[in-house]
């Protein structure tokens, strides 16, 4: 029997990605399933497949994850997608980027390349050169003057569009709804981050990571979550 597979689409948020992931690496769930995590913000995303790679030694789950920074990848053959887009990820899904911007429109000639060396911080790499890791991680998103809602609602009907075949859905962005015609599941779940801590959660993670034993404690605390349960009796994680 094959793996079930899962995907994560925004899966940097840090009010959800810590209880979903915790909600599927917490409980036994007899058949192993792949996880996929798909994030614009290549930094969130590699925290959390960090996080998640440590919730799997610590419960020695036999299941599997992979990163995706590319959103038609990541839901490829899927058969569940849990959607909890945030501003973040939205913006640089559907909007341009700063780095983006400053890449030149036409190649730069090949003698001028010559007079440019790596590694001399008066002579830096051409932007052009820069890889596309190196591209997200400088990148900031372009405002273009639309609220938090709008992205977000763009970013899930983008999402919705790259969704194929029969797929189930569990929807845990805020204020984003999907149409009534796609058969989904909506939880108002978890809940927002008061701001200190959605400020100091990132280094909370990293203690996580680093082997902090708090978060057996709070992986514990996901056992029974919606999430959880979600994973049981819609998914059939059991």
């Amino acid at each position: 029997m094959g793996r079930k597979v899962v995907t994560v689409v925004g899966a940097g948020s840090l009010r959800c990605a810590p209880p979903v992931l915790a909600s599927i690496a917490s409980p036994r769930f007899e058949h192993a399933l792949e996880v996929r995590l798909f994030d614009a913000n290549i930094e969130r995303l590699d925290l959390m497949g960090r996080l998640l790679s440590r919730m799997f030694e610590i419960t020695r789950a036999q299941h599997v994850f992979a990163m995706h920074p590319n959103l038609g990848l990541s839901l490829r053959g899927t058969d569940a997608a849990v959607v909890c887009l945030y501003e973040d990820c939205a913006r640089r899904m559907t909007g341009k980027t700063a780095t983006r911007v400053l890449l030149p429109a036409d190649p730069i000639e090949p003698e001028k390349l010559s007079e440019l060396s790596r590694g001399d911080m008066n002579k830096p790499t051409p932007m052009h050169e820069l890889s596309p890791m190196t591209l997200a991680a400088l990148a900031m998103p372009d405002n273009e003057g639309r609220s938090r809602d709008e992205v977000v609602a763009n970013a899930l009907a983008l999402t919705m569009e790259r969704i194929e075949g029969d797929v189930l859905i569990l929807n845990l962005t805020r204020n984003a709804s999907i149409s009534p015609s796609v058969l989904h599941r909506s939880l108002d779940w978890p809940p927002t981050l008061e701001p200190e801590v959605h400020a100091t959660f990132p280094h909370r993670i990293l203690r996580w990571i680093d082997g902090d034993f708090e978060l057996d404690g709070y992986m514990e605390g996901f056992k029974d979550s919606p999430v959880a349960k979600w994973m049981v009796n819609d998914f059939g994680a059991m």
